[in-house]
């Protein structure tokens, strides 16, 4: 009997990723009307906020992130002109 080569855990990983995204796949072709099957508005309220607070919380993060780098850092860097030759 031949030995089998040990998996790693990656390979299991990607293994499940090809195998999700072949089912995504199939269910998106099964059912091409899906996105317009529920509209914004028709979203329950608390899903509405909890996403709100998520994109101020992550807002918060990063203006918070970019006040403890130096302030040359946050500044955008100029384009350097072109010598002409």
């Amino acid at each position: 009997m031949a030995r089998r080569k040990p998996v790693s855990a990656r390979d299991t990983a990607v293994a499940r990723a090809k195998e999700i995204l072949g089912e995504l796949r199939r269910l998106s072709v099964a059912f091409p009307d899906l996105d317009e099957a529920v509209d914004e508005d028709d979203l329950p309220i608390g899903f509405l906020l909890r996403r709100g607070a998520d994109r101020a919380r992550d807002r918060e993060a990063r203006l918070k992130e970019a006040a403890k780098r130096p302030a040359p850092a946050r500044k955008r860097p100029a384009r350097r002109k072109k010598k002409q030759a």
